[in-house]
């Protein structure tokens, strides 16, 4: 199971507009009792919470900054009446949780402007051997590319790993971090659709990402893209196979 994921799942449903703003309803689907309604401003922005606090107040002050952007986004969508949408805060990895043994997976992608997609996958067992893996995508994205580097990594590493030890994957994609450790946990309980009330992209990655994490001890770890030799290394394994993609779809030109 993906570890430091777990966040409180609550709805978001629009109240009513006025003239400078809109109201919301924010509610706890595990207590009924929980429910605070709060006032986004359409000038600034800024959130104001009405009536006497609730139990949610505290945590909803303390993700202020997370809570003005998904209203932002709802804000943009003009306020979908009667659509309770799901929503959770992502919060800090907490490093001193990440086992001292565990096998660490470093994955990155690259895709250029035809959809010539590549990824890389580098491997570090126990024993500080490196693996390395790569393949390739036609018409792909580089989100897509990111994503498939580390379902890729985790299911070469869980391959490799007979004693069922920890893994630590280390993507320099915030796309995949974000996903992993906090939207993933939401698709799950809504059926992978997103607050705009769309088919998340990329729904196929995430199920299988989803149904291999249930039944493993994931870690994840967000590094700089460049400043890791591994990272570069993945990398170069990622743009060497959308170039071999190119070579093959473009041979004059290449």
């Amino acid at each position: 199971m993906m570890k430091n994921s777990k966040f409180p799942l609550l709805l978001l449903e629009f109240d009513e507009s006025t003239s400078q703003g809109s109201r919301y309803r924010i509610s706890d689907p595990e207590d009924p009792s929980a429910v605070q309604k709060i006032f986004i401003d359409n000038r600034d922005y800024s959130i104001t919470f009405c009536e006497s606090p609730s139990s949610l107040n505290n945590y909803l002050q303390e993700n202020k900054k997370w809570l003005r952007s998904i209203l932002y986004t709802t804000l943009r969508i003009k306020n979908p009446a009667g659509i309770k949408i799901p929503i959770t805060f992502p919060c800090d990895t907490d490093e001193t949780s990440i086992p001292a043994e565990c096998i660490k997976i470093y994955c990155d992608g690259s895709c250029d402007e035809n959809g010539n997609g590549g990824w890389g996958v580098v491997i570090i067992d126990l024993n500080n051997k490196e693996h390395e893996f790569s393949g390739s995508e036609k018409g792909s994205t580089s989100n897509r590319v990111e994503l498939m580097a580390a379902v890729e990594g985790i299911k070469h590493s869980l391959e490799l790993n007979k004693n069922r030890t920890p893994l630590l994957l280390l993507p320099d994609s915030m796309y995949v971090i974000n996903g992993i450790t906090h939207r993933l946990q939401v698709w799950l309980r809504n059926g992978f659709i997103t607050a705009l009330g769309k088919a998340v992209v990329n729904q196929d990655l995430w199920m299988e990402l989803a149904e291999i994490i249930e039944k493993s001890d994931i870690h994840c770890r967000w590094v700089e893209s460049g400043n890791d030799k591994y990272n570069r290394r993945c990398d170069l394994l990622a743009k060497n196979q959308s170039r071999s993609l190119k070579k093959e779809l473009f041979p004059a030109n290449t």
